[in-house]
């Protein structure tokens, strides 16, 4: 035995003298603001085990790097000094299942360190090595995400007794690892901030109360992201993160609590655990929280509102950027629990919620409400959409559109969505109700509405459902129509192995087309995708998609504006409008061309010359 030590040392002695004499003094590292030794050797070619058996102390880290799979190959030749594992960091995919005598070396070695990162599966023996460790650790991360991985958990500790952490004040876990607390019944009187990520609170709600309960008198942060939980089958529709806030609110005193950062679907700060977090001291300083509702209606206004008077202290700093929902701006207009007195009390909250929504309805319901409330004329001047992208245009059923937006809306568009860039517009809106809205958001690039709309014809059959998509990037000043450079449409056709048909069908795109270059005047390119539906789109015993693009051209085609007048091929029609169809590639649908305009560039294009550079 002590031979095979001698020789064990000497080796160590040989490889460190090595890399040291190999020394040619121009290696940039530093080492505690000192010149360092540089090896010859690139690092990125020394395998991992050496590197960190012998060049990590020579370069001065406090890490140990690599994980612990490594173990087999460096047991014997990792650094036993402890001063040279102040923090542990293990990041693996791979179950680690730590022998007694590997585990006791472990904890010789790190019977110092002060932080300890665990991103890796959940076993019994890492479980013990954090305790083992718990005298000295001040910071500790543990977490695994790892996609469709099993359900692990840490055996349940049996007994009265806890295990104390006496001096850690910073804990993020996430997955399963977030239950070995409670399940191992740690005690964290001195945690100072916590993080829970993607944490399941199932049947181990009970224990995992009471050891929020043993925390929360020093706790002073917690942020709670259920998000990733959402993968997971949850009974009775329980909610990971609604759940939480009822365990906070058996807390006795939340007074210390200063920092909160929530996120999850379908959060809702009800007013009965606004109440209950109210009356136990938290005043909260620093908030971030991300809603993700369905809809802000006029209630969950007033639940926001009722948190941020109750739990917020005096000039807290708030952010709700990180929220993800669509804000309805007539829900300001429900005569059924909306007030004057109601407006002016949520105003605050109502900018702040504006200012984080991602998207906005308007509905023609505004202009057709009986109550006009008196406090909106101050209010929706004082409103910005900041993060808004998307914009939606709607008709109240029985309204038809014909009803205006109010004019204290429609004056103040610019200023309301200054970040807009997709606005979506619903069939039978008006044209200069759609002109006036769209004429003043500076920032639109997009235009979604109905094809029937855009091209002001009836096309009769239920089967041509169809999206249309309008690309305007300049000229904001200009009608819609002059505005227009791209557009795009889906076309969805049932199946028919009738040449009627399908003849019928392309000379239909054939007159949508001409219609749309007649419309708008600016138009380089329409390109149009055909899915068919089914598989017996047949033609001359050739599939439907391969023929649309050379039965269009040959179609038969009046000028537009003249419907009962000579009709002449596609092709030639487009010619004389200055336009060409070609055939695009298919990318999984069964047809897709364009229409373009004759000597326009297309940036999309590439030459051959992209690809080659031409020879000199």
């Amino acid at each position: 035995m002590v031979k095979q030590q001698a020789l064990r040392q000497q080796e160590e002695q040989d490889v460190n003298e090595k890399f040291v004499n190999d020394d040619n003094g121009d290696s940039p590292l530093q080492d505690h603001g000192q010149q360092s030794s540089g090896c010859s050797l690139l690092l990125w070619i020394v395998p991992s085990d050496t590197f960190s058996t012998f060049l990590s102390p020579l370069l001065g880290t406090q890490y140990i790097i690599g994980t612990l799979s490594l173990i087999g190959k460096a047991f014997h030749t990792i650094a036993d000094e402890p001063a040279t594992h102040l923090c542990f960091h293990v990041q693996t995919a791979k179950a680690i299942h730590l022998t007694d005598r590997q585990l006791s070396i472990w904890l010789t070695r790190l019977s110092k360190t002060k932080s300890a990162v665990l991103l890796c599966p959940v076993t019994e023996s890492m479980g013990r090595l954090v305790e083992a460790r718990r005298h000295t650790l001040n910071y500790l991360e543990m977490d695994y995400s790892a996609p469709n991985r099993g359900h692990t958990l840490l055996s349940v500790r049996q007994g009265a007794s806890l295990v104390e952490f006496p001096v850690l004040e910073e804990a993020r876990v996430g997955g399963d690892w977030a239950l070995a607390a409670p399940r191992k019944r740690w005690a964290l009187r001195s945690l100072v901030s916590l993080s829970v990520r993607d944490c399941r609170l199932l049947a181990p709600v009970i224990g995992f109360g009471v050891w929020w309960r043993s925390l929360a008198p020093a706790l002073r942060s917690l942020e709670y992201d259920d998000d990733g939980c959402w993968g997971y089958p949850y009974p009775y529709d329980t909610r990971p993160l609604q759940e939480l806030l009822r365990i906070t609110t058996s807390v006795p005193d939340l007074s210390a609590l200063k920092t909160l950062r929530l996120k999850g679907p379908y959060l809702r700060l009800t007013h009965e655990f606004t109440q209950q977090l109210a009356q136990r001291g938290l005043r909260l300083e620093d908030v971030d929280i991300a809603l993700r509702p369905p809809s802000p209606s006029t209630p969950i206004i007033k639940e926001v509102d009722a948190f941020r008077k109750s739990c917020l202290a005096p000039n807290a700093i708030e952010n709700w950027s990180r929220s993800d929902f669509r804000f309805r701006l007539e829900s300001l207009y429900d005569s059924s629990g909306v007030s004057d007195q109601v407006l002016c009390s949520c105003a605050d909250t109502i900018k702040t919620l504006a200012s984080a929504a991602t998207e906005v309805s308007m509905s023609t319901h505004l202009g057709a409400t009986e109550v006009f409330y008196q406090a909106l004329h101050g209010l929706i001047p004082s409103l910005v959409f900041s993060r808004t992208r998307t914009l939606l245009l709607t008709i109240n059923a029985g309204h038809a559109g014909v009803l205006p937006l109010p004019d204290v809306v429609l004056s103040n568009v610019a200023r309301l969505f200054p970040s807009v860039t997709h606005a979506d517009v619903s069939a039978d809106m008006s044209d200069a109700l759609v002109q006036r809205v769209l004429g003043q958001l500076p920032t639109l690039e997009t235009l979604n509405c109905s094809a029937l709309d855009i091209f002001d014809t009836d096309m009769g059959d239920e089967d041509w459902a169809r999206t249309f998509l309008l690309h305007q990037t300049e000229h904001q000043d200009r009608p819609i129509a002059e505005r227009v450079r791209e557009a795009t449409t889906t076309m969805f056709w049932e199946e028919s192995d009738h040449a009627e048909s399908f003849i019928e069908a392309c000379d239909r795109i054939a007159s949508m087309c001409m219609r749309a270059i007649r419309r708008f005047s600016h138009l380089d390119r329409l390109v149009i995708t055909v899915e068919l539906a089914g598989d017996d789109w047949k033609w001359e015993g050739q599939e439907g998609g391969d023929m649309i693009v050379a039965t269009m051209q040959e179609g038969m085609v009046s000028r537009p504006g003249t419907p009962g007048g000579r009709r002449l091929p596609f092709h030639l029609l487009l010619r004389e409008f200055g336009f060409e169809l070609v055939e695009l590639p298919r990318l999984d649908c069964h047809c897709r061309m364009e229409v373009r305009r004759m000597g326009v560039s297309i940036p999309s294009q590439k030459r051959i010359t992209d690809y080659f550079p031409i020879r000199q």
